[in-house]
């Protein structure tokens, strides 16, 4: 047969699982926080942008523009 915890062993175990388990929550909705914030960032930057690139363009309006859209389709 098994050995087992005492009670109170297990409780404070229960306890800290839990209380990891809240920190984990709460990082994870800071996270998901900043994403929004930057996915916002990026569409306004794509929305100060709505002009197209010019093709072989290099000012830093149109590679702006191409940066933002690539990285709105998920490209490198």
């Amino acid at each position: 047969m098994g050995m087992h915890m005492d009670l109170q062993d297990c409780a404070f175990g229960h306890e800290q699982a839990m209380k990891e388990y809240d920190d984990l929550q709460d990082e994870l909705a800071a996270l998901r926080a900043e994403r929004d914030r930057l996915r916002e960032a990026l569409e306004e930057i794509i929305l100060i942008h709505a002009i197209p690139p010019v093709e072989g363009c290099t000012c830093d309006s149109c590679q702006a523009g191409r940066i933002a859209r690539a990285a709105l389709k998920g490209e490198p």
